[in-house]
């Protein structure tokens, strides 16, 4: 249930196809995404945004694990909780593209000394932690 939730508040607030199974997105038209006021750029993907949620919870660990946060109820119960659905969708949408920006960052710090930063491509979730934690 929390998962059609999601796709609601995603589709209601913002515009965005909620992709709750694997390439669903990839079977709609442009057209058919344009009739359900939908952006076609494309879609908030299920996994990536349990690790959004893992992250923003300090839950760090837990994306090396991804699959027993899938098939432990206890785990996915803790990240697909019903308190998501108060949140922001704005900020979530934001800490979720972050993500696809990380490399770059990670690029840009490595290019700043090879030597000394050449850890950062192992450190993405955790610098994407520091990018998420509040003040």
């Amino acid at each position: 249930m929390i998962q059609l939730q999601l796709a609601n508040r995603f589709r209601e607030e913002l515009g965005l196809f909620y992709e709750r199974q694997e390439n669903a997105f990839e079977h709609f038209s442009t057209e058919e995404l344009q009739e359900k006021g939908l952006q076609t750029g494309g879609a908030i993907e299920l996994v990536r945004l349990a690790q959004t949620f893992l992250v923003t919870d300090g839950s760090i660990d837990k994306l090396s694990r991804m699959t027993e946060v899938f098939e432990n109820d206890r785990s996915y119960q803790q990240v697909f909780c019903p308190s998501r659905l108060t949140a922001d969708f704005r900020s979530v949408c934001l800490c979720y593209k972050l993500q696809f920006k990380l490399r770059l960052l990670v690029q840009s710090i490595v290019e700043k000394g090879q030597n000394k930063y050449a850890y950062m491509p192992r450190a993405r979730p955790l610098l994407m932690a520091a990018l998420l934690s509040r003040p």
